[in-house]
């Protein structure tokens, strides 16, 4: 009889130990939602296919709201670009102030912003790093984040 008992007792406890294990594992290493329409992006649009990357640190930046978007990557100014970083401006980049701050030569342009037709999951500025083909760390940046985003940039914590 007691042993019974004990398995009823000890039953809870195990799932509440499930649960908060379950929790703690999440994070910017999660796998990224939209991977498969980002994917697709990429490919009709850059002839980039993702399977053939080993590795990239991508960063998406929305340029037709330029004023928002501004104060959120105003620290790409001390990031140094190393070869493997591209950046991606979305939307009709005339006159942009972005474009012509950080712009570099591996800087792609959809002028059109055709990454509204796929499922990309791309609304803030989004830093993607993509290693043997796979999304490993995804980030969106957001008034909220970008100092800690700064700090892990100087400390190489985030590439």
């Amino acid at each position: 009889m007691s042993e019974k008992r004990l398995v009823f007792r000890a039953f809870p406890l195990l799932i509440l130990c499930l649960w908060l294990f379950s929790c703690s594992t999440k994070g910017t290493n999660d796998k990224y939602e939209y991977e498969k329409g980002l994917t697709w992006y990429l490919n009709e649009e850059f002839n980039i296919k993702m399977e053939s990357i080993d590795l990239e640190n991508l960063l998406f930046i929305d340029v037709s709201c330029e004023d928002c978007m501004a104060s959120k990557v105003n620290f790409l100014s001390i990031q140094k670009f190393h070869q493997n970083f591209k950046i991606f401006f979305l939307g009709d980049t005339t006159g942009s102030e972005l474009v012509q701050r950080y712009q570099n030569k591996e800087s792609k342009f959809d002028l059109s912003s055709k990454y509204l037709e796929y499922e990309t999951g791309i609304s803030l500025p989004l830093y993607i790093k993509i290693i043997n083909g796979e999304i490993t760390k995804y980030q969106f940046i957001s008034e909220e984040n970008k100092d800690s985003l700064v700090h892990k940039m100087q400390t190489s914590e985030f590439f």
